[in-house]
C-alpha cells in the first residue's frame, strides 16, 4: 500500500520539475521578447525623434521670431522704466549711498571688481559727487 504514496509523491515531484523547467524556458523567451521589443521601440523611437526634432525646431524658431518683434520692445521698455528705481535703491545696498539716483551709476561687478561708474570707477572719493547728475526724468514747466 506503500508503493502507491510514493509512486504519488514521485509523480508530484517529477510534475513539479517539469513546470519549473517549463517556467524557467518561457521566463527566459519572454525575457528575450521582451527585450527583441524593446531594442525595436527604442529604434523606432529614435528614428521618430530624428523626423520630428527638426521639424519641432523650425517651428520654435519660427515661433520666437515672431514673439521677438513683440517682446522686446517691451522688455526695453520696462529696462527704461525701471532703471531710475534701480540707480536709486542699488547703489545704497552697494555702499554707495553718494551714487544714489545717479544716471551714471553702473553697479556691477567684474569678477572681484565693482565698476561703479565710468567717471568714478571705484566710486566718488568725496561725500558729494561732482560729476552727479539725476536720472529721474524731469518734468517741463
Amino acid at each position: 500500500m506503500d508503493d502507491w504514496f510514493e509512486t504519488l509523491q514521485k509523480d508530484i515531484h517529477d510534475a513539479l520539475e517539469q513546470t519549473e523547467q517549463w517556467l524557467e524556458e518561457a521566463s527566459v523567451q519572454a525575457t528575450e521578447a521582451v527585450d527583441e521589443f524593446l531594442d525595436a521601440s527604442d529604434a523606432a523611437v529614435d528614428e521618430i525623434a530624428s523626423q520630428v526634432e527638426p521639424l519641432i525646431n523650425r517651428a520654435l524658431e519660427d515661433l520666437e521670431n515672431q514673439i521677438d518683434p513683440l517682446v522686446s520692445p517691451i522688455a526695453l521698455w520696462l529696462e527704461q522704466i525701471a532703471t531710475p528705481v534701480h540707480q536709486t535703491v542699488s547703489p545704497w545696498l552697494n555702499d554707495h549711498p553718494q551714487c544714489s539716483g545717479c544716471r551714471f551709476y553702473h553697479g556691477e561687478s567684474y569678477g572681484s571688481h565693482m565698476l561703479v561708474c565710468a567717471p568714478h570707477p571705484n566710486g566718488p572719493d568725496r561725500e558729494r559727487c561732482p560729476d552727479w547728475e539725476s536720472n529721474w526724468p524731469r518734468e517741463e514747466p
